[in-house]
């Protein structure tokens, strides 16, 4: 953790290093999700656009990495939260609290890495998101490629059965 403030303290005017621990503590708790930026604030006592502004720092310092909804032509989705991910998926949830958030993580962690080796090694511009729609539909993944679904991704740990959702889409 020496490391992370150190970075943090020379890349930003960050006065509450402790308030970024919170922030830190709390995404491990809670296990991989979307991002209520409000929610979040009122926990730790600052505004929403801090939350985002440190979240998009622990970004850049690689212990975070968020993914958006897909917002493309599938029919009558809509606008959500960002999901968020760590980049350590050893050490990234608590397994006690969240049974699949390290599977997830690491499927995450998987799909983001082959986006950004398929853009930097061959140009394709291959995005990673996440689809919900008005309907509750659900799919965890959705990787793109020019901003066309190309894969749909449950990641379960436990459940071998084939995800309504993805059989919504198919």
């Amino acid at each position: 953790m020496t490391f992370l403030r150190e970075d943090l303290r020379d890349l930003s005017k960050i006065n509450s290093l402790n308030a970024i621990q919170t922030l830190i503590d709390i995404l491990r708790d809670r296990g991989p999700g979307t991002i209520s930026y409000s929610s979040l604030a009122e926990e730790i006592g600052v505004s929403a656009p801090t939350i985002k502004e440190w979240l998009k720092l622990l970004e850049k310092l690689f212990l975070i990495f968020i993914i958006h909804p897909y917002t493309g032509s599938l029919s009558r989705s809509i606008k959500k939260e960002p999901k968020f991910y760590f980049y350590d998926c050893a050490s990234s949830f608590d397994v006690e609290k969240t049974s699949g958030g390290r599977f997830e993580n690491l499927v995450a962690l998987s799909l983001h890495k082959y986006c950004d080796y398929m853009l930097h090694t061959k140009g394709l511009k291959y995005d990673l998101r996440y689809f919900k729609d008005k309907e509750k539909r659900e799919v965890d993944f959705v990787v793109t490629l020019n901003g066309r679904p190309e894969w749909l991704i449950e990641a379960k740990v436990s459940d071998n059965n084939l995800s309504p959702a993805l059989l919504f889409f198919i």
